[in-house]
């Protein structure tokens, strides 16, 4: 998900919500070729099961607080999280050079 920085490119932020085969769960770092303004988290790690079903639900605003800082007030939280621009599903293998089958299915969200 990104949250544009409008004319200010450099306060674009985006969290990129990762299964990873080599990174433990709930690890963060910077993408490598982006840099810190564009976070990766592994939701699900090299311990998960192939061929295996998981939902997942999380709390993005949550985890972009904790990713990007807690601005000091809700209020400051609401002004710089409140808004997502960019939602992104893929499935990618570049940097790994294998092989990977994906399936989603609904995407919702909600206020709860």
């Amino acid at each position: 998900m990104v949250i544009d920085g409008g004319f200010m490119v450099w306060n674009t932020k985006s969290l990129n919500y990762v299964w990873s085969s080599n990174q433990d769960q709930g690890l963060v770092w910077d993408n490598a070729f982006a840099g810190s303004s564009v976070k990766m988290l592994s939701i699900r790690g090299k311990e998960a099961q192939k061929g295996r079903w998981y939902p997942q639900k999380r709390n993005v605003y949550q985890d972009l607080i904790e990713t990007f800082g807690d601005k000091g007030s809700d209020t400051a939280n609401r002004k710089a999280y409140q808004y997502i621009d960019i939602i992104v599903i893929m499935t990618d293998t570049d940097n790994s050079g294998k092989q990977a089958e994906s399936y989603y299915a609904d995407i919702i969200f909600s206020e709860e």
